[in-house]
Parts: structure tokens; C-alpha cells; sequence
């Protein structure tokens, strides 16, 4: 078996992992939104889509009065998400005439906006040559290799789908969790011998979650997210779930200061993945930068290399990739990994320069 020989790869994807395929990073997020509302854009539905876009507007104004004003750097939506979620959590209102229920509408809305934004950078076409040669590297010796990762795109997976067909990824493909699948009244279970790991730890943009029967759909051809934004889609095949449960949510844990994760498929795969960065003898952690928000993630880093040294084993092999040279950043990772390799070339000169 892989495990026995240690000879696995851990490959941790950031949002600096993204960035080089296209997608934005965290602080690019909230400008787009509001350029998107400018341009009128944004939720672009009818006269649905006009409603969420003036709710968005006007909560977004009502918190912060001069996010728009000119010259003036908008807020991270992490400080968005996080303000909101500790005034739902105390009970509160940052803003005058806006309750508990308006609260939360304003949080589902930030969320659709996000996941707008990250599709609109999505291309189902042949895939572009950085993520081919990313994803031909990932699959050599696809067993030993687990992919874990923060970010809610899906351009790695779709590349990595295309190359298994049904049969291999319903039967082999270990996502940290057993899933059904949107067409088949199926619920597929964690493989015994995976051939290949993906996990997600933040959701992703092709899946749903069931709030009755806690299942999560996945769907292996591309992004579903947006079917949980039309509360008014037809019950079958559509926004249902095969246990009867109508609507079906999205499955993602926002970037916010402030996380109680209470899904119990995210919550194996935070497991899974720290069994698996136990396991692994190589860690490439590419675009991550350790954010403040992201506690719970330094802690399953800190506990997977203390189990390696605790078990009288080497501690792994970490190559860090960053595009640059961050002393800062570079001496957060030193603290924890000593020996790290650190690669400031960016994604593209990593796959340049391990052959692919």
C-alpha cells in the first residue's frame, strides 16, 4: 500500500495558487462586486436579480457610507463577513433597520456575490497550458498524492476530472466524505484504496448540501452553486435532494474571522486531510499565506508535523511556492517548518522547474 512505503505527497493549493489561472485574490473580491453593482451586473436575472442588487447596495452602503466614494480602498470581505457574522453572533446591528433576518440575507447575498464573481472567471474549454502542466504533475503517481485546498474554484479538479472517466471517479476519487451524485439516486462511499484525494476544506463551487439529510452533491462536470441562489427552481431534477428536501444550499465556509463550521462533510474532510498530511512525507504548499482567519488551518499544520516528529519519524519535506520574497511571510512559515524550501518564482516557475 502507498501509506506503507511513505512515499506520499500532501499538495496544499492557496488563493495564490489560483491567481496565476486567473482568479482573484481575497482583496480583489469586494472590487469586483462593486464594480459589477456599477455596471448593474451583478445578479443579472430579471426583476429578481434588480432586487438582490439594491438589498446588496443598500446594506453594503449602511455599513460602510464611503466604500464607494473615490480613491478610497474598500474594505477586505473578510472584514465584511466577519462584522456580520459577530453581529448575528451577539445579537446586534451594525446598521439602523436592519435585524437578525436582514443579517442574514445580507450574508447569503455577499456569498452569491462571491461565488459570482470566482464563475465568472471559470472556462470549460481545453485547458490552459500552466494548469495542464499543474495537473499532469499532480497525477503522476496519482495514489501517494492528496490535494488539499482552501479555495472554492474548481479549475484544478475539472482538469483532473477530464482524465478518469465516471466509472474511475465514483469509485476511486476519496473526497473526504461519501457524496451523491446530482443525476443518480446514489451515495457513493469513501474508497478503501483511492486513486486520487481531493479535499476541499472550505466547500466548493460544484457542490450542494442537503439541510435535512446533511448529504453533500457533487458534480464532477462543473459549477452548481448557483442552482441554491433560485429559491423558485423546480423541486426535480433540479434543487431537491434525493432524501425529498427542497431547497439544497451551498456548501462553503466564508472567509470570515469568525467560523463555527457544523457541516459534518467538511468536517471529515478537515480530518481527513490532517490523517493525510500525517501520512505525507512531502508537503508543497503553493499560494498560502497563512492568514489571520485561517487559525484552524495553522493548527491542523502544526498538529500533522508534531505527529511526524512525536513518532520518532523525519518531519516531512516542505517546499513553500510564493511569487516573491516576503520576509514576514517567509518567517511565519520558518517558525513552523525550519527546514522549508522556499520557491519565490510563483506557480509557473515551480512547474517549470520540477520538469512539467
Amino acid at each position: 500500500m502507498p501509506v506503507k512505503k511513505r512515499r506520499n505527497r500532501a499538495v496544499f493549493l492557496g488563493a495564490g495558487a489560483s491567481k496565476p489561472l486567473g482568479y482573484p485574490l481575497t482583496a480583489e473580491i469586494l472590487p469586483e462586486i462593486r464594480k459589477r453593482l456599477d455596471e448593474r451586473k451583478l445578479f443579472d436575472g430579471g426583476i429578481r436579480g434588480q432586487k438582490d442588487r439594491k438589498q446588496l447596495a443598500s446594506y453594503l452602503k449602511g455599513m460602510f457610507p464611503g466604500w464607494k466614494l473615490p480613491n478610497v480602498e474598500p474594505p477586505i470581505i473578510t472584514d465584511i463577513l466577519s462584522l456580520v457574522d459577530y453581529a448575528r453572533m451577539s445579537s446586534i446591528s451594525p446598521v439602523v433597520g436592519k435585524g437578525p433576518a436582514r443579517l442574514t440575507q445580507f450574508r447569503r447575498l455577499l456569498e452569491l456575490a462571491i461565488c459570482e464573481v470566482i464563475n465568472g472567471v471559470y472556462y470549460s474549454g481545453p485547458p490552459e497550458p500552466l494548469r495542464e502542466r499543474f495537473i499532469e504533475w499532480l497525477l503522476e503517481d496519482s495514489q501517494t498524492m492528496g490535494m488539499i485546498t482552501t479555495n472554492y474554484d474548481i479549475e484544478v479538479e475539472m482538469g483532473i476530472f477530464q482524465e478518469f472517466s465516471y466509472k474511475q471517479i465514483e469509485q476511486g476519487f476519496d473526497f473526504g466524505y461519501e457524496w451523491r451524485d446530482p443525476d443518480r439516486d446514489v451515495l457513493y462511499p469513501r474508497p478503501t484504496h483511492p486513486i486520487m484525494r481531493i479535499f476541499k476544506l472550505h466547500g466548493s463551487l460544484n457542490c450542494l448540501r442537503c439541510d435535512l439529510c446533511e448529504h453533500t452533491y457533487i458534480n464532477v462536470e462543473g459549477p452548481i452553486d448557483d442552482i441554491a441562489a433560485d429559491e423558485d427552481a423546480p423541486r426535480k431534477p433540479y434543487n431537491s435532494c434525493d432524501c425529498g428536501h427542497h431547497v439544497l444550499s451551498m456548501a462553503l465556509v466564508a472567509p470570515s474571522m469568525i467560523r463555527d463550521i457544523r457541516n459534518v462533510d467538511l468536517l471529515q474532510t478537515w480530518k481527513n486531510a490532517l490523517e493525510w498530511l500525517r501520512l505525507a512525507k512531502r508537503w508543497y504548499i503553493i499560494g498560502y499565506s497563512f492568514p489571520p482567519e485561517d487559525i484552524a488551518i495553522r493548527s491542523m499544520f502544526m498538529r500533522a508535523y508534531q505527529a511526524h516528529v512525536e513518532s520518532n519519524d523525519k518531519p516531512p519535506k516542505v517546499t513553500v511556492v510564493q511569487c516573491g520574497r516576503d520576509q514576514g511571510l517567509e518567517s511565519r512559515y520558518r517558525t513552523l517548518f525550519p527546514e522549508c524550501k522556499w520557491v519565490g518564482e510563483g506557480l509557473a516557475e515551480f512547474v517549470e522547474s520540477i520538469g512539467y
